[in-house]
């Protein structure tokens, strides 16, 4: 990757010679321009949320989910800043939760 990036100058600026880099806000933009003229509303951010929320609830590993996003941090940043409740997925912890707990005798104890 390094080479190809040394040899595609481009990939480092839009200026001709090579001599600014990327604006870091250039991929938002671009992606909102092209989002606005299509009619579509597009939130880079929540499209990021939204990606780790869906990828945790159909139960792909975090590290892997984590490496997706670009986290190096082995998960912890995907789970302090992206993935947000699916009410899918707490539908089925208290689902899970409830079989647990249905006619055991310790049930009754907690429901009081």
């Amino acid at each position: 990757m390094q080479k190809f990036y040394r040899e595609l100058p481009e990939l480092r600026s839009n200026d001709p010679m090579g001599a600014s880099p990327w604006n870091p806000d250039w991929a938002t933009h671009k992606a909102s321009e092209l989002a606005a003229a299509a009619g579509v509303k597009l939130n880079i951010k929540g499209l990021r949320h939204y990606t780790a929320s869906q990828l945790l609830a159909a139960r792909f590993d975090l590290r892997n989910t984590a490496a997706r996003l670009g986290h190096g941090s082995g998960g912890a940043t995907t789970l302090r800043n992206y993935a947000d409740p699916v009410s899918e997925v707490d539908r089925r912890a208290a689902a899970y939760l409830a079989q647990l707990t249905a006619g055991s005798e310790t049930s009754s104890a907690f429901a009081e």
